[in-house]
């Protein structure tokens, strides 16, 4: 990975966070609603841009790409794509840290341990 790699990376999974958040608050509403194309639209570049940063080795569904505009996926549908997205940005985050030399946990960049820190990588995950 390269710095804007990273920077690419925690950007989009903020934005996967917060939309997911959003739509299950939604969700636990009303489930079954179809979600309005203008939100659709953000989420497709949410997801679009997660699968540019998971590749085919981490992407939750080799499958799938994006929702589908013309059928309308419900609130419910969309919170649990989401919800897969955010454990392979997770697990996708965990292969690429490792623990600095202050016991903090830093980005690998171009092979190298870097001094770009984040949080502890999740258990559930193998890593480093």
């Amino acid at each position: 990975m390269k710095e804007e790699d990273v920077d690419f990376f925690i950007t989009v999974n903020a934005q996967l966070f917060d939309m997911h958040k959003e739509i299950s608050e939604m969700s636990k509403k009303k489930p079954d609603n179809a979600i309005n194309k203008f939100k659709l639209t953000y989420i497709n570049k949410i997801v679009e841009n997660a699968n540019k940063i998971l590749g085919e080795n981490f992407k939750p569904f080799n499958d799938f790409e994006l929702f589908d505009e013309d059928d309308l996926p419900t609130n419910s549908d969309i919170t649990i794509m989401l919800s897969q997205y955010q454990n392979a940005m997770e697990k996708f985050r965990c292969n690429n840290i490792m623990e600095g030399y202050g016991r903090n946990w830093v980005w690998v960049v171009d092979g190298k341990v870097s001094d770009i820190e984040t949080a502890s990588p999740s258990t559930k995950y193998k890593y480093r």
